[in-house]
């Protein structure tokens, strides 16, 4: 075995890896798949051996902080290097050379694959298998008695379904019938990938899409009308497409974004297997620049780890969390596939969820690296996570301080493999290949701690980002479902999870005499506190007594003492109200009471409630707001608005 890998890697390096743009190459010193750590690990006999390391964001998504902006580069997006050639025709096929349907009823089809053939499709699908095997984001689904949910919106790669024929040639007429297919038509049915398909109706979906088109006309997960000529389908396709609120896409379409994996994936998964037969707990932490494609990665590679264990994934992207709402850093066990994006499973349980308070590290890097070692501790000591895979996301800020933070935590997590990210656009990337002697000898740390002896080694696998569209030129380009911006996704995320957890949430009378406050992304004086929590989000907690500040009026609530402690949130709440006459806090949330019971602090971040949520349930005696005013200073300002030139 260990032969035949080596082989492996020498092909590898034999295909070396080359960036497409002279930027790129001199960014990365024509930097490729690094196979010398992959070696070393198989060295001495195949085993592992820790070596000693020396001493010592609309749709751009450029992080605007003050502290990122001043250290990136002032020079443009991208160089004339960066841009695509030209010339590349927008191909329409049909999808009936290798796909057969039929229409059941009004909410269901049946589909037929040729073997090792797909489609992809923009909305969200129910799934049930009834011959052969399906492919989806790397999981691999066969016979089945229930029906799986599948979500492909707008703004993220589509996915495809992708068919293969099973080794078993089994009748399945009776399933057949059992779906409604009449009794002669199903002894007709025959092909190497049978499914039904049903249209996916949820409460949480709706409330996604009826909150976000308060503000923003998105259409996340239905099926589109007006679409360009080259994404219409014939016409058996679109009563197909009627039927299911979907839009269904052939493979060699290339205009619009699409799931495809990267030539080298499966290399990830080749060192997990090396370091598991050498009795080491594999460690992948994945990173790279804004948009490069961390998330679909990290989907792709836990979905194929599902196949043999459980997956312990850690959170670390307080801006687009993969397991909660935005500002969270946390740690879950994954069982069940990930079919969607990230707000597709926000209602997912997690181990332990530390509230930062920010997404935006800059405020906080000192907080966030105390909530990253908490967590890898976590991890480290906990049983049920032996000798099982750990997958780590990381934030996309790759400069600066951002730069950093994901130094500190290479070295305080001590991966077995770090998978690099490349996009084509130099300002996504780090500016030098994160390899271990790099890490361990790098002065571009925020935690002076981890700043000493490292004893590092893993192998880095260095992929190519793959393209945010055929035909984008630069970092701001989008085709026709494009990326929408960064706080339109996270607003998505937290209306998915108050949709899930059932919005309006059960209203608590809690004493404010038995809540301690505080605030964690700015200073507010412990008086003008309420006016800070007063509809507000906020992260339910437990404290000890010694990190608080007792008033002198005992019927008062208590404060946050001088350091705010790092402690596992029980949930999420929502202030309604607060009657200072009668001392109580009235608190909105899904958790159950005997969790509720244990809280006794409230921490308020920066992550707040969407303004759709009030703005689409206006009723009388809506806090905050107020009926239209004719009077143009109520206006609300605008920051580029030029004066008329004949005033």
């Amino acid at each position: 075995k260990l032969i035949l890998l080596d082989s492996l890697l020498q092909e590898l390096s034999r295909a070396r890896l080359e960036m497409p743009h002279k930027s790129q190459r001199k960014a990365h010193n024509n930097s490729d798949i690094n196979v010398e750590s992959m070696k070393n690990l198989l060295s001495n006999g195949g085993g592992i051996k820790m070596s000693k390391g020396s001493e010592n964001d609309t749709n751009s998504e450029v992080d605007n902080s003050a502290l990122n902006s001043s250290m990136q580069s002032e020079a443009s997006d991208f160089d004339q290097d960066d841009i695509m050639e030209e010339g590349e025709e927008v191909v329409s096929r049909d999808l009936g050379e290798f796909m057969k349907f039929k229409i059941v009823s009004k909410d269901k089809a049946l589909i037929i694959l040729n073997h090792e053939s797909g489609f992809y499709f923009k909305g969200k699908l129910q799934i049930k298998i009834l011959k052969g095997k399906l492919e989806i984001l790397g999981h691999t689904f066969g016979q089945s008695g229930s029906f799986v949910s599948v979500y492909s919106p707008r703004g993220y790669s589509l996915l495809e379904v992708h068919g293969y024929r099973d080794d078993a040639d089994v009748d399945i007429s009776d399933k057949l019938l059992a779906e409604g297919v009449a009794f002669d038509e199903s002894k007709l049915i025959v092909g190497d990938c049978v499914f039904v398909t049903k249209k996916l109706s949820e409460n949480w979906t709706k409330f996604l899409q009826k909150n976000l088109n308060v503000k923003t006309k998105l259409n996340l997960l239905h099926r589109d009308l007006n679409v360009p000529e080259e994404l219409q389908n014939d016409e058996e396709v679109t009563k197909v497409e009627k039927v299911l609120d979907v839009n269904l896409l052939h493979p060699a379409n290339n205009y619009s974004r699409l799931f495809k994996t990267g030539e080298n994936w499966d290399l990830a998964l080749t060192s997990v297997e090396i370091a598991q037969k050498n009795g080491v707990a594999p460690k992948i932490l994945v990173a790279g620049g804004k948009g490069v494609g961390k998330s679909t990665f990290l989907r792709w590679l836990t979905n194929k780890l599902l196949v043999k264990s459980p997956v312990v994934f850690l959170d670390l992207d307080p801006g687009q969390a993969e397991l909660g709402v935005p500002g969270y850093l946390s740690v879950g066990i994954i069982s069940q596939p990930f079919l969607g994006p990230n707000f597709c499973q926000v209602d997912r349980s997690t181990e332990l969820s530390v509230y930062l308070g920010d997404i935006n590290v800059s405020n906080c890097p000192g907080r966030f690296m105390k909530i990253t070692k908490k967590l890898i501790d976590f991890v480290r000591v906990e049983a049920r996570f032996q000798n099982l895979p750990v997958v780590v996301n990381t934030m996309g800020w790759c400069r600066g301080v951002g730069l950093m933070l994901v130094i500190d935590t290479i070295r305080y997590l001590q991966p077995t493999t770090l998978v690099q990210l490349h996009s084509r656009f130099h300002r996504k990337n780090y500016p030098y290949s994160l390899d271990h002697n790099t890490v361990a000898n790098s002065r571009d740390c925020w935690d002076s701690t981890t700043c000493s002896s490292h004893h590092l080694s893993y192998s880095l696998l260095e992929f190519l980002a793959v393209p945010e569209s055929v035909s984008a030129k630069d970092m701001r380009s989008k085709d026709y479902w494009g990326l929408p911006d960064p706080r339109t996704t996270r607003e998505a995320v937290l209306l998915s999870y108050l949709g899930k957890t059932g919005w309006p949430s059960p209203v608590y009378r809690i004493p404010l005499a038995s809540l301690t406050l505080g605030v964690l992304h700015t200073t507010v004086d412990p008086a003008s506190m309420l006016a800070v929590f007063n509809l507000a989000l906020v992260d339910l907690c437990e404290v000890e007594e010694k990190h608080t500040r007792k008033p002198t009026n005992k019927s008062v609530y208590s404060v946050m003492g001088g350091s705010l402690p790092i402690v596992p949130s029980l949930g999420l709440g929502l202030v309604r109200n607060i009657d200072m006459t009668a001392g109580v806090l009235y608190l909105a949330t899904s958790i159950h009471t005997s969790v509720l019971d244990r809280v006794n602090c409230l921490m308020v971040g920066s992550t707040r409630l969407p303004d759709s949520v009030l703005l689409s349930h206006r009723m009388k005696g809506s806090p905050y707001l107020a009926s239209g005013s004719a009077n143009p200073l109520d206006n609300a300002w605008q920051r580029h608005h030029k004066p008329r030139g004949n005033l």
